[in-house]
């Protein structure tokens, strides 16, 4: 079990509400509470999401900016952390992206167009899980590419299909807690 969850007990598939829930117009399967960077983000075995819609959608090229840190307890080599920030445009298209940073230790990129099999990019990474990651992404819909850079360690993907404008932003986490900072956007 997760000890995020307590040693002893099952992991459950519904959690106690979070302080920030209430922020995210989108949230399935994770609590949102505050932390130091902003919000801190545990998640079911089954995974979890929590989205903010845009005031304005983004379209055409922008930068992400946030910053993360795994929260997990469990120092083990194979506990679960990982950590993902979430873009998802008007269609319902949605790309994951972030760290795995537990038994597999990967920055990935992972794009999940509606009604296609997800497609994920992927490349070895070496640092602490538990250091604070600075991460920015170049999102760029005309070039059909993305460009991730986390502490260094860089990831260049292709869009497989020309994404609509970005309408929510937000965390995904699996069966973990993580600490995110707010996603910055510069277009």
């Amino acid at each position: 079990p997760n000890p995020a969850y307590g040693k002893t007990e099952a992991e459950p598939t519904q959690l106690k509400p979070g302080q920030l829930d209430a922020e995210f117009a989108i949230r399935s399967g994770c609590r949102v509470d505050r932390h130091q960077l902003g919000f801190a983000v545990l998640g079911t075995a089954k995974g979890g999401m929590a989205l903010r819609r845009l005031a304005t959608p983004i379209s055409g090229a922008a930068t992400f900016t946030w910053a993360m840190q795994s929260l997990q307890p469990d120092r083990s080599p194979h506990a679960w952390r990982n950590a993902f920030i979430v873009l998802r445009d008007q269609q319902g298209n949605e790309w994951r992206i972030g760290l795995y940073l537990g038994g597999q230790r990967k920055i990935s990129i992972t794009e999940k167009g509606k009604g296609t099999k997800p497609k994920q990019y992927s490349a070895p990474f070496t640092q602490d899980p538990y250091t604070p990651f600075k991460c920015q992404l170049n999102f760029d819909p005309d070039a059909r590419k993305m460009t991730l850079d986390i502490n260094g360690t860089k990831l260049n993907a292709p869009l497989a299909f020309p994404p609509g404008p970005i309408t929510h932003t937000g965390y995904h986490v699996i069966n973990t807690e993580t600490a995110y900072s707010p996603i910055a956007t510069k277009r």
